[in-house]
Order: structure tokens, then sequence, then C-alpha cells
């Protein structure tokens, strides 16, 4: 096992912990407790990489700034070497122990120390997207790939990626953690000061953490039947596009595409248009 990583427990979750960037240990234990995933039925550990490069910075048009995904879709989320190495060589050799991953790239991870309401949104973020999965697994799977979709502007609907129903509750979330632990005032200062810095870096990720200090949010998102309240809302959104969905998915599978091919579209959207 590298020097970096270590088994640790945080939150009452076992988790296999790369931390290239030396993040504090008592934060996460925060994090992981608020975000209440050792109420989830876990076999094996959670792996959380934080990475001191931004590994998929060259194979999307917009780098992400933190992926969750299942260690069965490593095929698909780490096809080449540039994303091997981000995710880590030995974590991959070591997949038997964990079923679950986050990823974190330096873009968001380095500021743990300088924007902590920000870090503790886009890690608790990815985390609410591993509670998902624990839930129902082709539902991630499905609305991860209308989220590519999104992404490579192959959808008609002129939603951004973070308005999509599961993107918004999980952005509710990591708003929520945030403030939790950083308390409302330091959460909106350190945020906008943040959008502001963006700016002036012209990055289009300003509007995203614009749109994360507007998000209204409310401590009842934990609410009983919230995973209902969430599919309802999406199949509801789903119905609206429908006949592209339809067209999309049959396109993807033509062309041999591995996502479209571990879930089934009918699940979410009925017979096809």
């Amino acid at each position: 096992m590298d020097s970096y990583v270590k088994q640790v427990e945080l939150g009452g979750v076992k988790v296999r912990l790369d931390n290239r960037l030396k993040v504090g240990e008592k934060l996460l234990d925060d994090i992981f407790k608020i975000n209440s995933l050792q109420k989830c039925r876990l076999y094996k550990e959670i792996l959380v990489v934080f990475d001191t490069d931004n590994a998929f910075k060259y194979f999307t048009k917009n780098p992400p700034r933190g992926l969750a995904f299942l260690e069965k879709d490593l095929d698909i989320v780490a096809p080449d070497e540039p994303r091997k190495k981000g995710i880590g060589i030995g974590n991959i050799k070591a997949k038997n122990e964990w079923d679950y991953a986050v990823y974190i790239p330096k873009i968001s991870g380095q500021e743990w120390k300088k924007c902590i309401p920000y870090f503790i949104s886009a890690l608790a973020h990815e985390l609410e997207h591993v509670r998902i999965m624990i839930n129902d697994l082709d539902f991630h799977r499905f609305t991860s790939w209308m989220y590519k979709l999104f992404e490579e502007s192959r959808m008609k609907c002129k939603l951004q990626t973070y308005e999509l129903p599961w993107e918004k509750h999980c952005y509710k979330m990591g708003k929520l953690v945030a403030i939790k632990i950083c308390g409302e005032k330091d959460f909106d200062e350190k945020i906008i000061e943040y959008a502001d810095l963006l700016k002036k870096h012209n990055s289009d990720h300003a509007d995203v953490v614009e749109s994360l200090w507007k998000l209204d949010y409310s401590y009842k998102t934990y609410k009983e039947g919230w995973f209902d309240i969430l599919k309802r809302k999406t199949g509801q959104f789903c119905q609206e596009q429908k006949k592209e969905l339809s067209r999309l998915y049959r396109d993807d599978t033509c062309r041999g595409k591995k996502f479209v091919q571990r879930f089934n579209l009918q699940d979410f959207i009925g017979a096809e248009a």
C-alpha cells in the first residue's frame, strides 16, 4: 500500500483513504458523519482519493470537480493510463477491497485550506452520489449517462448540468453539510469570494458556484422518502425528454457504448416513444 494510502474509519464508515493532498481527517470525519453513510448497507470500504493532479482534465469540455463511481464501472471511468494514475494504480489493484469510490481532483481538493465550505460541499456532493448508488445502482447509471449527454451538448434541452434534478439534490446536500460544519455566514462569505475569483479567471465554474450560493436547501433534505421524491422529480423531467432520450439511447446502443448496456432505459421512461 502506498505511503499516503491507509484504511481508516470516518463517521462510522470504513474508508480506503488515498490522501495525497493531506486533508485533515477530523474534517473528513465530520463530513462523513453528517452525510450519514454509516446508515447505509456497506459490505466493503469506500475508496476516497484526493489527487495532486486533475487527471480527467483532457477528456471533457468542463473538467470534473469530483467523481463518484462503482468499482464495477472502472473500465468505463478509467479506460486509459492518465485516469488510472489519477485513481491510483494501487487502488485499482486493490479493487476487491472497495465497492464505491469518490475521486476529488486537485482543482477541488486544494480548496480544503483556502475555501473550506467549497471543499466540503464538493466532497459531500460526491458522497451523496454514493448514497444514491447504494439505493439504486441502475438509477445512478442512467442519470450518469444522461449527465454526459448534457455535458456533451447532445440534448436539445437547454438546462445546465447543475440544474438537473439529481444533481440539484446532491448540490443541496453539499451545501447542507458545509453549512452545518462552517455556519451559514462563513459559507456565504467564502462561496461568494470563490465565485468572484473564478470569474476573474474566466472560469465557467463560477456559474456553478454562484448557483450553489443561491440554491434553496432545507434541513429536511434527509427527510424520510427522499429517494422516492428524487426519483419522481427525475421521472417527471425524463417524460418531457422522452423522445430525445430514446433516440440517443438507440444511437449509443448502435455504437456499442458500454454504459447503455448497464441499464434499461424503459425502466425509467417507459416504452420507447
